[in-house]
């Protein structure tokens, strides 16, 4: 038989389910939906994109691979930041603010994650996204994608490594002059010279070109 509910004890059921409520909006809202964007990619961005947004101001590239494959080879103005630190670094630029005001300007900046291949980028995305972090990508195949789509036949048959191990990098240059033109000349290449087809993924519009960095040189 159920309890007797007298009116007196109504206000204490009122709390206990508000309580309840409380608890379970928390579960099912608070936690960051880690899992449909890894079912559906929508969280990982073509290289042709990439492209397109490469001197963009409201772009933040975020390379974990160590730092001799990072001087190896790297996208022109990315930063490189092991998956160990990454949630660390990105707190120190301020793409995690809370009040209103700061989150509508970091929201502004989309962080796109990227290793040799994507099982790195995908440790480094997972642990932005549980700290809340927003607008967080994955370069779609890696640097070893973007190389193969902007090297030229001629430089991959002379850079790459024949039997490498998944996750290392496809392609390793040497310290010549050649190497050192190759290197810089695919980490910025040139927009116009490629026609590929992608489905956008970040909302940012490509911003005025900015000064570049060293870029592919280390």
């Amino acid at each position: 038989m159920f309890p007797k509910i007298t009116p007196e004890k109504i206000p204490g059921l009122i709390a206990v389910v508000a309580v309840i409520c409380l608890v379970a909006a928390t579960v099912v809202i608070g936690e960051p939906d880690i899992e449909s964007p890894m079912v559906d990619r929508s969280m990982y961005v073509h290289a042709g994109e990439m492209l397109t947004l490469l001197h963009s101001t409201e772009i933040v590239m975020l390379d974990v691979r160590g730092t001799e494959e990072f001087d190896n080879f790297h996208i022109i103005n990315a930063q490189n930041v092991p998956v160990a630190e990454i949630v660390d670094a990105v707190l120190e630029m301020g793409l995690d603010a809370k009040d209103v005001e700061e989150t509508e300007e970091a929201s502004d900046i989309s962080i796109v994650v990227m290793s040799n291949d994507e099982t790195a980028a995908v440790e480094a995305w997972q642990a932005l996204v549980a700290a809340d972090i927003m607008n967080v990508y994955i370069l779609e195949g890696g640097v070893n994608n973007w190389l193969n789509l902007f090297a030229d036949e001629e430089l991959k048959a002379l850079y790459i490594v024949d039997g490498r191990q998944d996750g290392d990098c496809a392609y390793v240059f040497g310290t010549d002059l050649r190497a050192a033109a190759a290197k810089n000349l695919i980490a910025n290449p040139n927009p116009e010279v490629f026609t590929i087809s992608y489905i956008a993924k970040i909302g940012a519009a490509p911003a005025a070109a900015a000064e570049p960095d060293a870029g592919g040189c280390g």
